[in-house]
């Protein structure tokens, strides 16, 4: 599993598993766990945890790596950690890192920390520092998502977002397809189905919109991510 499955496999840690956001009330703390296909064959597992920290702050990390026939020929891994704060009732962000490491790629790592106070983005990425604008409504490549799952819960059909991604801001866009049931460990359940160009997610209604499944398709591969288990 070289670095290009890898990426795919960090968008999909971009739309995992979180409760839904709500002014004045904490997100409850979670994990879970997926598993990872390319092209019919098991190559890596995935896992998600959310903690809250003594400060107040919340550290949200995604560990992916390759398993199975993939492990046999490379040790491919990537970290991504977020560290935020509620402000106002809305999701702060304070520091992102992603950091890849593998057998046959070089190591990639991207940094981002967020000044507030002077409203910029200090970036580090391929180790080229860069300075963005920073406004409220800016997030990294995990905390987007929990606007998104908001913004679901109220009823909206399309979801539009700026995402200080690789030394630039990046415009994202998902769209409500429509609701259908899905197979997991849990049982059969309800879903919402959301697309982002090539990439269909089919969420969970009764979780907070849990991630359930991820399908993308580009230039003949195919990538299917689905859930194996959730804590609590």
């Amino acid at each position: 599993m070289g670095i290009a499955v890898l990426r795919l496999i960090s968008l999909i840690t971009l739309l995992l598993s979180m409760a839904s956001l709500q002014a004045a009330v904490a997100i409850e703390p979670y994990s879970a766990d997926y598993t990872v296909q390319y092209n019919g064959f098991k190559v890596g597992e995935m896992s998600q945890r959310l903690e809250r920290r003594d400060d107040g702050s919340y550290l949200m990390e995604t560990v992916a790596y390759a398993t199975g026939i993939a492990a046999w020929f490379t040790k491919d891994r990537v970290i991504e950690r977020s560290i935020w704060r509620y402000h106002d009732g809305a999701i702060r962000p304070i520091s992102y890192h992603y950091h890849y490491a593998g057998g046959r790629k070089k190591e990639l790592e991207e940094k981002l920390d967020f000044d507030w106070d002077a409203m910029k983005i200090s970036t580090l990425y391929k180790g080229r520092s860069k300075q963005l604008p920073l406004s409220p409504g800016v997030y990294d490549k995990q905390l987007y998502q929990l606007v998104l799952r908001h913004e679901l819960a109220n009823g909206l059909r399309e979801f539009n977002y700026t995402v200080a991604d690789r030394g630039k801001l990046r415009e994202y866009h998902f769209e409500l397809v429509g609701q259908e049931e899905v197979e997991t460990p849990f049982g059969k359940m309800a879903a919402v189905k959301l697309k982002k160009e090539d990439t269909d997610l089919w969420l969970l209604r009764a979780y907070d919109y849990l991630v359930a499944r991820l399908e993308k398709s580009d230039d003949g591969d195919h990538v299917v991510s689905h859930i194996t288990a959730k804590s609590p």
